[in-house]
């Protein structure tokens, strides 16, 4: 007779290599891996776990395992592989409603693989009647069936759980398990109180990924102690508060939602249900055949929803957002009886297709619209294809309802508002607005007679803009607003749905090779809709004509249009320019700091410092505040811009205005620099050789050993008058890193502090008669340092006193705004005053930053603004704008 649990392969003592052996002896995993066979009426597939080591394989015969030590299988954190040689097909865990599965709670990894396994009749428990994943478990679960699997119970006279959650699987917090080529299958959850996740449940923490799957048919009943049932939430998949999943080439299918009304709607969250801070991305899988009105995929509060390349197809409900961002791209919503609805959400649709919206509803289902976006949502919809979509109420295509939308490259054809009061392909309702640019709306119909707007219509309280686009006359209603020329013609499709037939899937939206709607005959320069020119095979959408550009116009407003289609709307044209930034605006600094994009008429108007080369206000380019101090020797807090506007001089971004009122010496820094032609000799005055004109360009690091001369400068802003009778300064570094082994002072007198210059002492340096330049030498140093030790040396506050400079005449102290630092083999730090540039124009269009006394010396005329930028000139009414 053969033995049931039998060895193969196994590894056995030879002369291995020290090492190896060695690590083999001592350790708890073989070198070399084994595999273990199990075989039904032998030893329990829980005895062959528990005798493997890691690495090791255990090999399962096909048949069908029952009885304790078959289910409720633990791994104890072991890597190793659980396998079927036959496949789910032929072998069975058959748990008899005894216990689940598969219990994992040892920290298992991905190593710890299960494969080719019919896990059935899990029960007795609450959570994970197939497989419960516990203690930060995260195996690979491969090629399983789990079917007919319960959390709870699911007979009303046997008393039930008051929970019940994962019938299929149960994935807690800090679990990352890969559940691939799964079918998850008519499993579900029976209680009282909670019923959620009857395929699959994703506990707070945890992070699923799932790949070529099949969750199907899944659901589940709560049982109240009075009144009627309701469903599962989350039938196929449930994801609690602050769950991250990610779902790979899978089908989601007939799975059950919850009912939360007395309405007859046939239940929310069937697919898929996030109860908010939910990550969801979803790829390339097909989710079909639902019966829930309230939303297949529902995806609640604080979530991020990613869909690409997904088919949402035959279901009642279709997806639901509620406060989150959302991105669907590529996707196809197909023969929904309801679409998708997005609340209070943000995000973009692209290149998505919308059909036959509203198979199964007529006049008992309320909406039935293929896309709403309400309550504050704010959505960019590119490319898409909404078509023969039927709806009972306005907008058979989109809805909007105190909403903001910008639909580009769209195409709306053939859609039907059908009901009472039905109104519009498009329906923009309740203060919401909604761009709509370079799109195709042709043969939409409603069922009503009275009225224009089948194509849009749009209530009182709502802005709506059309621009560059295709629609008939009397589309829309007289209060869209019509900007620029429009194809008015027939569009010129391959073959147009008809509108009485919607629902439909049937019509070619491409263009024909005569369409008005083709990039080159277009009024934009691109090609209108959705789909691109050719019948038979379209090329790609968004073509663009040769001469599009930048076109500016109602001073703000920016469109990538051709040059004619721009003249129609006053604007300025610039061929190939972008609008992302847009050349039409730019950062408009004012004085309390803060930033605006505006145009420069505008940010004149309010009497900010306009900045054409700022196009987002997100970096805060207009700086902070600091001290600032006026001709009249205040100082007050305001930005860069803000001082030089009140002809003020700027003394540092984040400074608090000092105490005393400003002197001749605001804004004055101290730098430290060296002459790189200087070599050290002793009993040399280096004064009056630093040789240093302009700040920006001073050395202030340097990779020499041998001892360096290094000058304190002390430097004005150009629109100051110094006054310096006396400077109070310290130094600061890493003694035994640096040595200073000489030194001097550039003025009449000296009163050093006690061993000066030793680190964190100071001096203090007088002259008789004031020094009044705008860049004068103060002191110098002889400095080295050990080649091999990276040091900085830097000025520093005096001690107890700070850095100032001084006026004798009337003993006027103004703080040294800026210390500088010079870097031995590592960099230093260039102190410099601020010299607010502004745009000096010399004549015609010449124009260049400059300081406002260097732009005067050319004869030139400067904006004094305090940008760096060239401004661009104001536009008076009915010329062009021009740079």
């Amino acid at each position: 007779m053969h033995n049931p649990l039998r060895f193969r392969n196994r590894p056995t003592l030879v002369p291995f290599l020290g090492a190896t052996l060695g690590a083999w002896l001592a350790g708890s995993s073989s070198p070399l891996a084994a595999t273990f066979e199990v075989f039904p009426g032998g030893p329990t597939l829980q005895g062959g776990i528990n005798v493997v080591s890691n690495g090791d394989t255990v090999l399962v015969a096909p048949g069908a395992y029952r009885g304790i030590g078959n289910r409720g299988l633990e791994f104890h954190g072991k890597r190793i592989v659980l396998r079927s040689i036959a496949g789910p097909g032929e072998t069975i865990i058959d748990c008899e409603r005894a216990d689940r599965g598969i219990f994992m709670r040892g920290g298992e990894t991905s190593a710890l693989v299960v494969e080719g396994f019919t896990i059935a009749n899990g029960g007795g428990v609450e959570r994970g009647a197939g497989i419960l994943l516990h203690n930060g478990a995260s195996p690979t679960l491969r090629n399983l069936r789990l079917v007919s699997n319960v959390a709870g119970e699911d007979r009303e006279d046997h008393p039930p759980a008051s929970i019940a959650q994962g019938g299929g699987v149960y994935v807690d917090a800090g679990c990352s398990p890969v559940l691939e080529d799964m079918v998850i299958e008519n499993n579900g959850c029976y209680a009282t109180q909670e019923v959620r996740g009857g395929g699959v449940f994703c506990n707070a923490g945890s992070n699923v990924k799932i790949r070529a799957s099949e969750i199907r048919r899944n659901g589940g009943r709560l049982f109240p102690r009075y009144g009627w049932s309701q469903g599962v939430s989350g039938g196929g998949i449930y994801c609690a508060n602050g769950a991250l999943i990610e779902i790979v080439n899978s089908r989601l299918a007939e799975n059950e939602g919850g009912d939360y009304s007395d309405s007859g709607c046939g239940g929310t969250g069937a697919a898929l249900w996030c109860d908010g801070n939910n990550s969801v991305r979803i790829f390339d899988t097909l989710i079909e055949q639902h019966d829930a009105c309230g939303g297949t995929v529902v995806v609640r509060p604080g979530s991020r929803l990613l869909l690409e390349r997904c088919q949402v197809v035959g279901n009642d409900g279709s997806v639901g957002v509620d406060s989150s961002a959302v991105a669907m791209r590529d996707c196809r919503f197909l023969s929904n009886d309801h679409g998708v609805r997005i609340e209070e959400s943000h995000g973009v649709i692209s290149g998505c297709e919308f059909r036959a919206t509203g198979t199964l509803c007529q006049y008992t289902c309320a909406g039935g619209h293929a896309l709403t976006a309400s309550n504050g949502s704010e959505l960019q919809i590119e490319r898409c294809i909404f078509s023969g979509n039927r709806s009972t109420g306005s907008g058979a295509a989109l809805q909007v309802g105190a909403a903001t939308v910008h639909l580009t490259n769209c195409t709306i054809v053939g859609n039907m508002a059908r009901g009472y009061d039905a109104l519009g392909a498009i329906a923009v309702r309740y203060s919401s607005t909604a761009t709509i640019q370079t799109s195709i709306l042709a043969d939409n119909c409603q069922e009503i007679s009275y009225g224009t707007g089948s194509d849009v219509n749009a209530d009182d309280s709502s802005d709506v803009t059309l621009i560059c686009s295709a629609m008939q006359e009397f589309g829309a209603t007289p209060n869209v607003r019509v900007i620029g020329p429009q194809v008015v013609t027939d569009p010129g499709l391959c073959v147009p749905p008809r509108c009485l037939a919607a629902p439909t899937e049937e019509g070619n939206l491409a263009l024909t090779e005569t369409s008005p709607c083709r990039a080159e005959v277009s009024p934009c320069g691109f090609d209108l809709g959705a789909v691109g020119v050719g019948c038979e095979e379209p090329s790609d959408c968004c073509r663009e004509a040769d001469g599009v550009g930048a076109c500016c116009y109602d001073e703000t407003q920016c469109l990538r249009l051709l040059e004619p289609a721009c003249t129609t709307l006053g604007g300025t044209h610039s061929v190939g320019a972008s609008c992302d930034p847009s050349p039409c605006v730019g950062g408009c600094c004012l004085d309390d700091g803060s930033c605006m994009i505006l145009s420069e008429l505008q940010c004149n108007t309010m009497r900010g410092s306009y900045r054409a080369d700022v196009g987002s206000c997100e970096t805060r380019p207009c700086g902070g505040t600091g001290a600032c101090c006026l001709p009249d020797a205040q100082c007050v807090q305001t930005t860069l811009a803000g001082c030089v506007a009140r002809e003020g001089v700027y003394l540092s971004d984040n400074m608090e205005c000092p105490l005393t009122p400003c002197g001749p010496n605001q804004g004055g820094v101290l730098m430290l620099v060296s002459n790189p032609s200087l070599t050290y000799s002793a009993g040399t005055d280096y004064c009056g050789q630093a040789e240093v004109s302009e700040c920006q360009i001073a050395q202030v690091e340097t990779d020499r050993e041998f001892p360096i001369i290094l000058h304190a400068l002390a430097a004005f802003p150009r629109a100051t008058s110094p006054v310096v009778n006396a400077v109070d300064f310290g130094i600061q570094y890493t003694a035994g890193a640096v040595e200073i082994g000489d030194y001097g002072s550039c003025a009449d007198l000296e009163e050093p502090m006690p061993n000066w210059p030793a680190t964190t002492t100071g001096t203090t340096v007088r002259w008789v008669d004031a020094q009044q330049n705008h860049l004068f030498e103060v002191y110098w140093f002889a400095a080295y340092s050990d080649y091999d030790s990276p040091a900085l040396i830097s000025l520093a506050p005096y001690p107890g006193v700070g850095a100032r400079f001084r006026s004798g005449f009337d003993d006027r102290i103004d703080p040294v705004v800026c210390l500088g630092k010079f870097g031995i083999d590592r960099p230093g730090i260039r102190c410099c005053p601020v010299e607010p540039l502004g745009a000096c124009c010399t004549g015609g269009e010449a124009c260049r930053p400059a300081l406002r006394d260097d732009c005067a010396a050319q004869e030139g005329s400067s904006s004094g603004s305090g940008s760096i930028a060239c401004r661009i000139r104001v536009r008076l009414p009915g010329s062009r704008i021009s740079r």
